[in-house]
């Protein structure tokens, strides 16, 4: 569970904590301690209300089964105070407020992998990735099939980027082939005489229209044209160095502002950096990959999580907050005595201030936790169960834990001479530890029986399409439960539930 960060004044949206599983009979959850102003209802597992004061809690939420037996994780609750108007003092530019604000939503899970993101006509429209499609949903977050559109008359292979400017849908190639920005009206009809030259490269990112120019982000810089689409390079404008992995921008109250992967960084209309007014993503929100403005609110969607979050017009903090992103449990590990346990490469923690440094306690006899590497190895001694928390510490001892279980259980009897080692299953959301992803792409990876392997674009996705796919790298192997298929993104479960199977050692 990921620490929350909210404001005083400022009602969140409902946050409901993870059902338990396992117990007898019915499970009952509680969440301690009290938060000012918020309100946890137990049958809906849901937090909810308006921040009255400022304030760090450390929470600790607990599911109790009819027989008194319970387990526990914990997390954190930051309340800041209100945030005065983006520039701060007198001088300060407020944002425009009006309409209903809608607050965090999913997207369907057929729209997972979406890759671009516009807000028009009182709607949000994503582009899903391979698709050719445009999704449209209402201003409050509900599908909108009717404003649905194709993407038709463009041959370059899929299109990965998505935009709203000046009255028109532009729709890109992450690498800028076809050397276009290929336009299409605001009811999704193609409009190739308003199509705009893209710059060359790998790089495109995201596209605003402020002040009678369009301002296109390609790899550190923007790029400025006309309205008439002609280059207008006194108005280009470098990105800061901090805003090394840009992935959409936006202008606003008189700004640019371009989404990075925990932040948004500000700019003023003539490009130079405008630090005061940038604010922090959640920490949930590490995959951003397109920023709209609308009715005083910044809206920022995840193509992991497809969800798109949303931000008060005001802005927010701009601390990094140290937390693990959900999905980060290794969920439960299962030993057994005298055999050598694979390596479990937990994962890192997001945000904070200077190097991090890993613990991990109780001490499991005859495991080893590496803090460097964050691995647990080794072979278990003695039977037991272990609740075990994984804490992040950053230079100014601010901190996240997150928790799992580690059983080891008593060796088997001799079976003529094959012990196999223990299964995990991994469910949608869930991240598998030493799993390919991002740019690693493994020299070898081998795939069986309706299982696959790509990587393209920094993205790792292996899917099975059903469960007699098998897919085996480094002496593991992964196979699906769920006959409608598996698929796994960059190390997370986006589909189905994955099954990771132990080596197989040859007693003598």
């Amino acid at each position: 569970m990921s620490a929350q960060s909210f404001k005083v004044g400022v009602a969140i949206a409902p946050l409901t904590l993870p059902r338990a599983s396992g117990g007898n009979g019915t499970l009952t959850y509680s969440l301690v301690p009290s938060v000012p102003g918020l309100t946890f209802n137990p049958p809906s597992r849901t937090l909810s209300g308006t921040p009255s004061s400022v304030g760090s809690y450390a929470m600790t939420y607990t599911a109790t089964d009819a027989d008194g037996d319970s387990d526990s994780l914990n997390f954190t609750v930051s309340v800041a105070a209100a945030s005065p108007a983006i520039g701060g003092g007198g001088g300060g530019i407020a944002l425009p407020t009006g309409g209903d604000m809608v607050g965090n939503f999913e997207l369907l899970a057929a729209h997972q992998n979406s890759r671009g993101f516009a807000y028009a006509n009182n709607r949000f429209y994503v582009l899903k990735w391979q698709h050719d499609m445009v999704y449209a949903y209402t201003g409050t977050g509900q599908r909108d099939p009717d404003n649905d559109f194709d993407v038709v008359g463009i041959d370059v292979g899929p299109l990965h980027r998505f935009a709203y400017a000046n009255g028109r849908f532009y729709l890109f190639h992450l690498h800028g082939w076809g050397g276009k920005l290929f336009a299409y009206t605001v009811t999704g009809q193609r409009d190739a005489s308003s199509d705009l030259d893209a710059p060359g490269g790998i790089g495109l990112r995201g596209i605003a229209y402020a002040e009678g120019r369009f301002h296109v982000v390609h790899g550190g810089k923007v790029y400025a044209y006309t309205a008439a689409g002609d280059r207008d390079a006194q108005a280009d404008f470098d990105l800061g160095g901090d805003n090394r992995s840009p992935n959409g921008i936006v202008h606003a109250a008189g700004r640019f502002f371009v989404v990075d992967s925990q932040k948004v960084f500000a700019y003023t209309a003539s490009g130079a950096r405008d630090a005061e007014a940038d604010f922090a993503l959640e920490c949930d929100n590490g995959d951003a990959i397109g920023i709209a403005y609308a009715n005083g609110a910044f809206h920022v969607l995840d193509w992991i999580d497809r969800k798109i979050y949303t931000y008060a017009g005001t802005g927010g903090s701009t601390d990094l907050s140290l937390c693990f992103p959900a999905g980060s449990s290794p969920g439960r590990q299962t030993y057994t005595v005298g055999t050598p346990t694979s390596t479990l490469r937990l994962l890192p923690a997001r945000g904070g201030d200077g190097p991090l440094t890993y613990s991990l306690a109780p001490s499991v006899p005859g495991l080893t936790f590496n803090p460097s590497s964050r691995t647990l190895s080794g072979t278990p001694s003695g039977v037991g169960s272990y609740a075990m928390t994984y804490t992040a510490t950053d230079t100014d001892g601010d901190s996240d834990s997150l928790n799992f279980t580690v059983s080891v259980a008593a060796e088997s009897p001799a079976s003529g001479g094959n012990e196999s080692g223990s299964d995990s299953r991994f469910n949608v959301g869930d991240t598998i530890p030493d799993m390919p992803s991002g740019f690693w792409v493994p020299s070898f990876i081998e795939t069986g029986k309706g299982a696959s392997f790509l990587s393209s674009g920094g993205t790792v996705t292996l899917s099975w399409n059903s469960s007699a796919g098998v897919i085996r790298y480094n002496a593991f192997s992964w196979t699906c439960a769920s006959g409608g298929g598996c698929e796994v993104v960059n190390g997370r479960v986006t589909k189905g539930t994955v099954v990771q199977s132990a080596p197989i050692f040859i007693s003598n």
